[in-house]
């Protein structure tokens, strides 16, 4: 009988050892995608813009990722110029803020060059669940939440969405 209770724990603590990082990530994770004053698209200030303020997309699209997230429909974008001398779009890049699971954040903003205030923002977090996990999968199985409430399969376009949306619900005619 003995035998079996020391093959429980030292399953147990072998368990634990392997992924304890897992575990605990889940608790921080899904602690910062419930924060909803953090995580999703938040607008805090719009700005009326006319015509003058505009330019059509060409006919073969854009090509240049930054000059995408311009767009304020399906024909028209912020003219680039004019965005650029009165507000800057800030794009982050996902940065660590734990090293368990580990976790990270991705921000895009919007601000207005002569305060410096921030008009509208998104925030996404991204989990990688645990050193063993990410192992076994070489990193593809993560977590992103960008939005409450979004599933799992839904967040990371989610957080593709916020950001495109990110001009398109801050700029309006």
């Amino acid at each position: 009988m003995r035998a079996v209770g020391y093959g429980i724990v030292l399953t147990t603590v072998i368990y634990l050892l392997l992924r304890w990082d897992y575990h605990v990530s889940k608790i921080l994770f899904a602690k910062l995608c419930s924060d909803h004053t953090q995580v999703g698209l938040h607008i805090y200030e719009k700005v009326l813009i006319d015509d003058s303020m505009l330019v059509e997309i060409p006919p073969e699209g854009i090509n240049d990722l930054a000059l995408s997230h311009l767009e304020v429909d399906d024909s028209k974008m912020l003219n680039p110029q004019w965005f650029e001398d009165n507000y800057r779009l800030i794009l982050t890049h996902w940065e660590l803020i734990s090293s368990v699971g580990p976790i990270s954040k991705a921000e895009a903003r919007i601000e207005r060059v002569t305060d410096g205030k921030t008009l509208s923002q998104t925030v996404a977090f991204k989990n990688h669940m645990g050193w063993l996990l990410r192992a076994i999968t070489f990193g593809y199985d993560r977590r992103v939440c960008s939005c409450v409430n979004a599933s799992h399969d839904s967040a990371f376009s989610q957080m593709l969405t916020d950001r495109k949306n990110l001009v398109r619900q801050t700029f309006y005619m």
